[in-house]
């Protein structure tokens, strides 16, 4: 669970594949559509994920262009959040809104799939 130099575990590689990119490539398609802007801060059992994934920057950009028709981008790429309260890297009242956004956005579209992986039944 969470970040870690260990393997990251099944669920948390399905919850990366099949939460939040479909939700990153949906908020992004809607932030263009509206003209607005949404940060996307991701629990820490994702983010370790998602900074991997993006190491390999010409994998990463064909995986997503092939499954997103798009580069998902991270508008703040080493932000994440634990059960504790995020871990500020950008101005802390803008990211504490972020964060409470994302968690909302997620349950959302994501009902079944709690935030944080330790709340998992």
């Amino acid at each position: 669970q969470g970040i870690t130099l260990q393997q990251p575990s099944a669920k948390s590689v399905d919850r990366y594949l099949n939460v939040w990119l479909p939700l990153v490539s949906s908020i992004t398609k809607t932030c263009i559509n509206h003209s607005t802007s949404t940060r996307l801060v991701p629990p820490g059992d994702v983010a370790w994920i998602w900074h991997c994934h993006r190491l390999a920057p010409f994998r990463y950009e064909d995986y997503t262009k092939r499954h997103y028709g798009q580069i998902l981008d991270a508008t703040a790429p080493f932000a994440f959040q634990t059960k504790e309260g995020e871990k500020p890297q950008y101005d802390g009242e803008k990211q504490s809104q972020d964060s409470a956004n994302t968690q909302k956005l997620w349950n959302d579209h994501f009902p079944n799939e709690p935030f944080f992986l330790n709340e998992a039944p």
